[in-house]
């Protein structure tokens, strides 16, 4: 089973992720989750706010679920919102999960940028503590995941 993210609370109904300054959750998480919350139901919108890697897990996370929510409760909501499940599905990918996030950037590990992608995660420039602490939970993620499927 995978080990969700820890949050350490909620901006506007969205949980906040743990292991990282109150500094960068007021300059990034909450104006990226703010963006995301303006988006309302506007499928193209929200699908644009979850492929950028630039905004913050948690902006990605609210869109990728307010996108899967219609989709998942009827399935004629698919082909009249045009969106792709599974697009969706992959998209949030290891998203909200400890085992899958990258040590270095903002992003899961299957996360891919570059010049012709949308933008560029935020390096990972957490101070101590929080920097050990999710390097920390990272890696016993990790551990306890493979330890499982021995």
């Amino acid at each position: 089973m995978r080990e969700p993210i820890p949050h350490i609370g909620f901006y506007r109904d969205v949980p906040i992720h743990d292991f990282q300054s109150p500094e960068r959750i007021e300059r990034i998480v909450v104006p990226h989750i703010d963006e995301a919350i303006a988006a309302g139901d506007n499928p193209e919108r929200l699908l644009a706010i979850l492929r950028r890697i630039d905004r913050a897990p948690e902006a990605r996370i609210y869109c990728g679920r307010k996108l899967l929510e219609p989709l998942e409760a009827a399935k004629d909501a698919r082909q009249k919102m045009k969106v792709d499940l599974d697009l969706i599905k992959a998209l949030m990918v290891c998203r909200a999960y400890l085992d899958g996030q990258l040590d270095t950037h903002y992003a899961a590990r299957f996360d891919t940028w570059g010049p012709k992608m949308q933008g560029y995660p935020q390096p990972d420039e957490r101070p101590e503590p929080f920097r050990s602490q999710i390097h920390e939970a990272i890696e016993a993620a990790r551990m306890r995941r493979k330890a499982l499927a021995e």
